[in-house]
């Protein structure tokens, strides 16, 4: 992996960082964190911005000076990444790689992303917000692209009304203008219980592991398929020892037996390759408000966050909880 980063630095193609990228999606437990090493972080920050602008001489926006260059030598103008018509393509490279991150396989979606942009979320900002305006919007990244770039602006201190009109469009920031339809803030919402539900089935779908109760179990480790259940067809399980537990564990706060079934009801009508509006929608018929509480409860106390936000999660959901029974 030190050669393969040693690669990435000469800046002399953008194949290095596909080849990382391909790494990233089929070895991420060995990959990632030496992606995010504090020895590396840096570097490959610094590289992937770059790529992102097509500008592999340049000093990312927003970098700030009082941190060292991390990747040395100077690019040359005669250098074969800076001819002008590698522009695109190492933007489109740097973008899939981004990607990769956040939804490659195994890819813990909202903690991967967050470990790799901690400290350089400014600098990332800038990358992708300028990459969004002028990447093709049918590429495949496109949308994580301007995503990322509507999350980090909050941190960048960057209003939303600021935003690339691509980004806004892609987002749907200008919905509620004149002569459109107001839609629910809350289920616009990223955590919202459908788009949290969601997330954390396509976590399922992608995390390799045992979902059995403090099982830490994964393909890597015992080098073949685990097993789905064959009822909802969602969670993995090493073994029927595992399954068992999960069903029906009094320990448990979210037992399978509970779950399982209301995961056959939305999956009726409801598929994870739907878009954000068709997913809600289908919930949203599937589901009374008791089901969707349910599931969402049991996405929140899943691997997607920390313990502290968790316990945030739950508090705001407490209080939407008691301002319903009181005004309804």
């Amino acid at each position: 992996m030190d050669a393969h980063l040693y690669w990435c630095s000469q800046r002399f193609s953008a194949a290095p960082l596909t080849a990382l990228t391909v790494l990233l999606i089929l070895v991420r437990a060995h990959t990632f964190p030496y992606i995010v090493a504090e020895s590396r972080h840096a570097k490959f920050v610094y590289l992937v911005c770059q790529m992102l602008y097509g500008d592999p001489g340049m000093i990312p926006s927003g970098w700030e000076s009082t941190l060292p260059i991390p990747v040395s030598p100077a690019v040359l103008p005669t250098s074969p990444l800076a001819a002008p018509h590698l522009h695109t393509q190492q933007l489109h490279v740097a973008a899939d790689f981004l990607q990769a991150v956040e939804e490659g396989i195994d890819a813990n979606r909202l903690q991967d992303m967050d470990s790799f942009c901690r400290g350089f979320e400014t600098v990332i900002f800038h990358a992708v917000h300028n990459a969004s305006a002028r990447m093709d919007v049918q590429h495949k990244s496109f949308a994580t692209m301007c995503s990322l770039a509507v999350v980090l602006s909050e941190i960048a201190g960057v209003p939303r009304s600021s935003l690339h009109p691509r980004v806004r469009a892609a987002y749907a920031l200008d919905r509620d203008g004149p002569g459109s339809v107001t839609r629910n803030r809350e289920a616009d919402s990223p955590l919202s219980r459908p788009r949290l539900t969601l997330a954390y089935l396509q976590h399922l779908a992608r995390v390799r592991n045992c979902n059995g109760p403090r099982c830490t179990q994964t393909v890597f480790e015992d080098g073949r398929p685990f097993p789905v259940c064959a009822r909802c067809k969602t969670v993995r399980y090493c073994g029927p020892e595992c399954q068992k537990r999960d069903w029906s564990s009094a320990e448990l706060e979210h037992r399978h037996k509970d779950i399982c079934p209301l995961l056959r009801r939305l999956l009726c009508t409801a598929e994870i390759g739907m878009d954000d509006e068709q997913w809600t929608a289908a919930f949203d018929r599937a589901l009374d408000i008791e089901a969707q509480l349910k599931l969402y409860l049991w996405a929140v106390d899943g691997p997607l966050f920390s313990e502290e936000t968790k316990q945030r999660m739950k508090q705001n959901m407490k209080r939407a909880e008691e301002f319903i029974l009181v005004n309804y």
